[in-house]
């Protein structure tokens, strides 16, 4: 309902149906209109500013109100922000979780392909239109995967996770004691080591790496610093003693597809097996470094990137 206020009773009969037009084609859904007469402007059916001047208006805008072409900041418009923010956070869990269980359903027991009635399944249904790409599905079951590993064992943590597709995706990539530490406080540490003598809180009191407003790049980094650490300048174990090095192929794709020779999982392996290795070691004689989350930063970028020149050819073809 639209109301009329005049300061001047003259006025009401000057406030017709075009200027109603001029005002809601500017400023749209009106729910209450003031107006003060102005003398100064010309009275004419056809001219496209109205004889008044407008004195304040009242729109609602999806349930939050708005004041002077302003959204009021109230009770109304919070509560908007909590609906569709738990909405998101709800439905990136769901999709996430139910990813998981159709993975973990139907990926063969090499865990590397899935299962033919699943391919059949995503060509029928058009998945690729719906994720992208299988590697972007995949990547949605490693948050539903990790989703339920917090539920299963830090459960009191759940109220931590992050919000967002990208943050959740970093989250996923943790190990089981990462995991932990993680939601416990932020950690760092200056070399490899499983010994937690060597291992500093960065503050005094815990601020987690994951919380609900953690970034991807924040916990990317984390991530990085305490997978690949650099060496402090006053570390003496500076003697090169072996060099590891993979195939290229990591970083080879064909139509969005990878060449599958050498993958981004067995170079993470591999990865692990050294740090596991060198436990056997005096850790105040050798040093571990290692370039595993470079390596997989790039893979990362490389990937997207192919998935992407491949979509784009497929929609040129059609």
């Amino acid at each position: 309902m639209i109301e009329g206020k005049f300061y001047n009773q003259s006025a009401p009969g000057l406030l017709g149906v075009k200027g109603l037009y001029f005002l809601l084609g500017n400023t749209g859904s009106l729910a209450t209109l003031t107006v003060r007469w102005n003398p100064k402007r010309p009275c004419l059916s056809d001219h496209p500013t109205p004889p008044y001047d407008i004195v304040n208006h009242t729109l609602r805008l999806q349930g939050a109100e708005m004041t002077n072409n302003k959204i009021a900041l109230d009770q109304t418009l919070a509560d908007r922000f909590t609906s569709l923010l738990g909405t998101i956070r709800k439905n990136i869990v769901e999709l996430a979780t139910t990813a998981a269980t159709v993975r973990n359903q139907y990926l063969s027991a090499n865990g590397k392909s899935y299962e033919p009635e699943f391919h059949k399944f995503w060509k029928t249904y058009s998945m690729e239109n719906k994720f992208g790409s299988l590697s972007t599905f995949a990547k949605y079951a490693g948050i539903g995967d990790a989703i339920e590993k917090v539920r299963a064992r830090y459960e009191k943590y759940q109220i931590q996770l992050p919000t967002t597709m990208t943050a959740l995706y970093e989250f996923s990539q943790l190990e089981d004691y990462e995991l932990a530490l993680c939601l416990e406080d932020h950690w760092v540490r200056t070399e490899i080591t499983p010994d937690r003598e060597k291992w500093k809180r960065k503050g005094r009191k815990p601020v987690p790496v994951i919380n609900p407003s953690a970034t991807a790049a924040a916990i990317r980094t984390w991530r990085t610093h305490w997978r690949n650490p650099k060496q402090p300048p006053t570390d003496k174990r500076r003697i090169t003693l072996a060099e590891i090095k993979v195939h290229g192929a990591l970083f080879d794709f064909k139509n969005g597809q990878h060449s599958d020779l050498i993958s981004k999982e067995q170079v993470m392996e591999i990865a692990e097996g050294l740090r596991k290795l060198m436990e056997r070691f005096d850790g105040s004689i050798v040093r571990l470094d290692l370039r595993d989350e470079k390596l997989k930063a790039a893979y990362d970028k490389k990937e997207a990137a192919a998935v992407a020149k491949a979509t784009k050819a497929a929609e040129v073809a059609k």
